[in-house]
C-alpha cells in the first residue's frame, strides 16, 4: 500500500467538496476545471462524503478541466 499524503480543502455543505488539492484549487485552469475521484478505476458519480468505504479500495484523486468528465480510467 503507497501512503501519499497531500494537502487539501473542502467545503462542507450536504456532503463535502474538495475545491483543491496542493494548491491546484477549481476553476484555476478554467471554469470547468475543478476535482473528481474514481474508486478502483470507476467514477462512483456521487460526491466524496456520500461515498462509503469499505476497505481496500484504491482512491484515485483527479483534476479535470471539464465540468462533466468522462474520462476512462
Amino acid at each position: 500500500m503507497r501512503d501519499r499524503r497531500f494537502h487539501f480543502r473542502f467545503v462542507l455543505g450536504s456532503s463535502y467538496y474538495v475545491s483543491a488539492i496542493n494548491g491546484l484549487a477549481e476553476k484555476q485552469c478554467g471554469d470547468g476545471g475543478g476535482w473528481t475521484y474514481a474508486v478502483n478505476g470507476s467514477f462512483p458519480g456521487k460526491a466524496c462524503g456520500r461515498y462509503a468505504l469499505s476497505g481496500g479500495e484504491s482512491i484515485s484523486w483527479i483534476y479535470s478541466t471539464e465540468k462533466n468528465p468522462t474520462m476512462a480510467m
